[in-house]
């Protein structure tokens, strides 16, 4: 029928049709996402490692950076930590929660 033939002329490859270009200057590029306060704890390494100079010594050491945020506000807590290792994981975690404990829902 015309309507198919319609259909199989407006695709182009990659599945756009015609006025999509109009439509996709119309949408954001970033993605919106909404959270309940104190509901949501991101938490993860940011980054390459960093050098971090011993004010004493002069040493370089390797530090890792972790990051946690709340999805809501955007509230950041971050601490260089030597490694990314389970103690140290588990110690950035504990730290994180006790300074946003008290805007943080269970």
């Amino acid at each position: 029928s015309t309507d198919r033939k319609a259909k199989r002329e407006g695709s182009k490859p990659g599945g756009t049709k015609p006025g999509h270009k109009g439509h996709a200057r119309q949408l954001s590029p970033t993605m919106r996402q909404h959270h309940v306060a104190g509901e949501k704890l991101f938490v993860d390494y940011a980054g390459d490692r960093f050098e971090v100079m011993d004010p004493l010594t002069g040493e370089l050491r390797s530090a890792e950076l972790f990051v946690a945020v709340l999805g809501a506000s955007s509230y950041t807590y971050a601490e260089a930590t030597w490694t990314q290792s389970l103690p140290d994981w588990i110690g950035s975690h504990t730290r994180a929660s006790s300074i946003l404990a008290a805007v943080a829902t269970v």
